[in-house]
């Protein structure tokens, strides 16, 4: 519960260090924001709007177009009709024939293909002007995305770079899909942009996904001026060696900055969690941050069985052993 500070998950209470904001200050702060989202929302809707409109036209183009090359291949036929008919008519009446025969029915067509120009070029010139104001709108958030990017990236880059060991950056781009431009964020490390999911490792995407969003809630807090919390289900047997340590790092770092961090992890022989209790001090800090559920659960036989295992590294992380029951 915000109002009492109470964890979510087990109602013990958060301890939060710092000022507290002043109620106009954040009120203000959280129009503000409320103000951005709903002028992003507002641009995506045109976006798709525009999009739609563009997709429509250049149906209709394809079909008209398609109608037309139909109506001028049957013109040409029917053009070359009337020479013959004109030159056996000059025949049968023994003159030569030097005027026009009138046509209504190809003066009718004729007719037909003016008014079709001029729709195909309206339609072209109402493709145009929502290309233009696509593009503008566009441009509007990829300007907003470089304005938040430029305090956004270094907090990014300071969580990412924990987890991955080298610089890591937020890029703002934008790519073309279903024919519409969309502006998007992707990061960039050892010289190379990351621009598909493809190009990181299944790992790699999760944790990068976590500083991202760590980096968002430290954005949000620093304009806000008010901590808050954060829940991760961690998947560290997903990491080698190498980098279990370093995903550590990058939640206590993220701890430092006044935020309650709330971990679930398993109990397994990793370097995840004595890296994590590592920066919880002396053991009865450690027991006093943990909800030890082999402590209040119904053990299965199998956990029963490996009582002995759990309790080893329990006593390795510095927390109580758990009793058979």
């Amino acid at each position: 519960m915000k109002q009492k500070r109470l964890c979510v998950v087990c109602r013990t209470p958060i301890p939060v260090s710092g000022k507290q904001p002043d109620q106009q200050q954040q009120e203000k702060l959280v129009e503000k924001i409320d103000a951005l989202r709903n002028k992003l929302a507002s641009l995506e809707s045109e976006i798709d709007a525009f999009g739609d409109a563009i997709a429509k036209s250049q149906e209709i183009i394809q079909g008209l177009q398609t109608k037309v090359s139909k109506w001028k291949r049957d013109i040409q036929q029917q053009q070359y009709n009337l020479l013959e008919n004109k030159s056996e008519l000059s025949k049968l009446l023994g003159t030569e024939f030097g005027g026009v025969v009138p046509d209504t029915w190809l003066d009718e067509q004729q007719k037909q293909i003016a008014r079709l120009d001029v729709r195909i070029n309206n339609l072209y010139r109402q493709r145009d002007e929502a290309s233009k104001s696509l593009k503008e709108l566009n441009e509007q958030i990829i300007s907003l995305l470089n304005n938040v990017n430029s305090e956004l990236t270094p907090l990014f880059s300071e969580y990412a770079s924990k987890f991955l060991g080298t610089r890591c950056k937020l890029v703002v781009s934008q790519r073309r899909i279903n024919k519409k431009p969309v502006a998007y964020m992707y990061p960039s490390f050892n010289e190379k942009d990351r621009s598909e999911m493809e190009q990181v490792s299944e790992s790699q995407r999760f944790f990068l996904d976590q500083a991202f969003r760590m980096a968002l809630i430290t954005w949000f807090t620093q304009h806000c001026d008010q901590p808050t919390f954060y829940i991760i289900e961690t998947p560290e047997g997903s990491l080698d060696l190498a980098y279990e340590m370093n995903v550590a790092e990058m939640y206590v770092e993220f701890s430092k900055q006044e935020h309650v961090i709330i971990v679930t992890s398993n109990l397994n022989t990793s370097n995840f969690l004595s890296g994590l209790y590592g920066a919880l001090g002396n053991a009865e800090a450690r027991q006093l941050r943990t909800l030890d559920l082999l402590q209040i659960g119904r053990l299965s036989q199998i956990q029963i069985k490996s009582l002995p295992d759990f309790n080893k590294r329990l006593q390795m992380l510095g927390l109580p052993e758990v009793s058979k029951p």
